[in-house]
C-alpha cells in the first residue's frame, strides 16, 4: 500500500508518477544516470524531462550538476565555519533548482528550509 500526497492541484484523469529512487539523488542526477538508477527496478523513464532533445537535456543535466556542486559547496562552508558562504552556496542551490521548479517541487521545502537553517546561524554569528 502506498500513501500518495500530490504537491499541486490534479485535474481528474491526470496521472499520478512517483519517484523509485531517492528524491534528492534524482535532482541532482543527469538523464543517464537516473535512467542507470532506475534499471534496479526494471524501468526506462519516459517523462516529459527524461524525452526531451539532446541540447536541452545537456541544459537540464548542468543545471542538475550546478545544484550538486552547490549542494556540496554548503557543507564545506557550513563545516569550515564560513558561514556567509554557506548562506551564498544555499540561495545559488535554490536559485538552480527554481529554474527547474516543477521538476523537483518535491525537493524544494528541504532546500529552502537549508537556507533559512545556514542564514540563520549566520545571523546569529554576525556573518551575514
Amino acid at each position: 500500500m502506498k500513501e500518495v500526497h500530490a504537491i499541486r492541484d490534479l485535474k481528474e484523469g491526470q496521472e499520478i508518477t512517483t519517484n523509485y529512487v531517492d528524491s534528492y539523488e534524482m535532482v541532482t542526477a543527469g538523464r543517464s544516470e537516473r535512467q542507470g538508477l532506475l534499471q534496479h527496478w526494471d524501468f526506462v523513464c519516459q517523462c516529459e524531462v527524461c524525452t526531451r532533445g539532446e541540447e536541452e537535456v545537456a541544459r537540464n543535466d548542468g543545471i542538475r550538476r550546478a545544484i550538486g556542486v552547490q549542494h556540496q559547496l554548503v557543507a564545506k562552508y557550513f563545516g569550515a565555519w564560513k558561514v556567509g558562504h554557506a548562506v551564498t552556496a544555499a540561495r545559488a542551490k535554490l536559485d538552480l533548482m527554481m529554474s527547474i521548479r516543477n521538476e523537483v517541487l518535491a525537493s524544494l521545502p528541504s532546500a529552502l528550509l537549508g537556507l533559512w537553517e545556514v542564514a540563520r546561524v549566520a545571523r546569529e554569528l554576525g556573518q551575514v
